[in-house]
């Protein structure tokens, strides 16, 4: 059977969708032809039974599962009802896991993993499962109607959605005893920088320096700077721009006020600075390597 890339063009402002798609037995259709996409996958069956396959394996899915499938994974669905419909989600990988969201990296991790059936499907009955449904039902509610700061809402609720599938991974024992501890070890790292992390949050429309920061950290300004971007992945001055320019774009989506009055609220002094760095951030959306530094 021929393999396709299945290409679906999503928000640019938020690459995010969900939809309901119904599968019928016997029927030629992209949903039941070995593919893949270049972002992830939830779906959750509404109806129906059938089998969706994955990286050569076929497993059984019944009404009230949830299937997860990667940004890598060659999957297909065959149902053996005469219709099978399911609500889907899909995704970027680096949609949620935004800069200033530190733990999105580890619930994501279900997505990561390879080789065991829970690594993709969470079944029906799952001690969980009932929780996500109504999770889904109010992410596909909030996408459908729009309301105001609907993409804030629905960044919140994928968010819980991934903490559970995330709890309900680590209960089944998907990860390695090796896994176990990086994760570990990655947490009580981020605690030292608890207090850090709190502090930008509630203040980064304030000047906030290194050194203010490292204070806070009870570190040296030399040291905090290198313990900063190990953990977290980006330098401190790239994080703090990159959720000022995140507030930036959420506070335009639900305000009519002008971008300069809210770029100014959000922490920027300098207009012709905000408009490079904003340039920059986009870039960097997109895969770039170049980094946020105010001139």
């Amino acid at each position: 059977m021929e393999i396709i890339e299945y290409v679906r063009k999503l928000d640019e402002v938020f690459p995010f969708e969900v939809f309901r798609v119904t599968i019928y037995k016997g029927e030629k259709s992209r949903h039941d032809q070995l593919h893949w996409h270049q972002y992830c996958e939830i779906a959750q069956v509404l109806s129906g039974r059938g089998h969706y396959i994955v990286n050569g394996n076929r497993f059984q899915v019944l009404t009230g599962d949830i299937v997860l499938f990667n940004n890598t994974e060659i999957h297909g669905w065959k149902p053996d009802s005469e219709e099978m419909t399911l609500l889907v989600m899909v995704f970027p990988m680096g949609t949620l896991a935004q800069p200033h969201a530190t733990f999105d990296h580890v619930y994501l991790e279900p997505f990561m993993q390879s080789g065991s059936e829970f690594c993709n499907r969470i079944d029906r009955d799952e001690e969980l499962a009932s929780v996500m449904h109504e999770k889904i039902r109010q992410i596909e509610t909030e996408y459908l109607e729009k309301k105001p700061a609907w993409i804030m809402i629905v960044k919140a609720e994928v968010a819980a959605l991934l903490g559970l599938i995330y709890r309900c991974y680590l209960s089944r024992g998907a990860e390695s005893e090796r896994e176990k501890v990086r994760v570990s070890d990655k947490g009580k790292a981020v605690q030292r920088l608890e207090e850090v992390l709190l502090y930008i949050n509630e203040h980064y429309a304030e000047k906030i320096t290194l050194n203010q920061a490292a204070k806070i950290a009870c570190m040296s300004p030399n040291y905090f700077s290198s313990y900063f971007k190990k953990i977290i992945g980006m330098g401190f001055s790239d994080y703090l721009i990159s959720l000022r320019l995140e507030r930036v774009e959420e506070m335009s989506r639900i305000t009519s006020i002008s971008t300069e009055q809210i770029a100014m609220a959000c922490g920027f002094r300098n207009m012709s600075n905000f408009y490079r760095l904003q340039k920059k951030h986009a870039l960097q959306k997109n895969g770039s390597q170049t980094e946020l530094t105010e001139e």
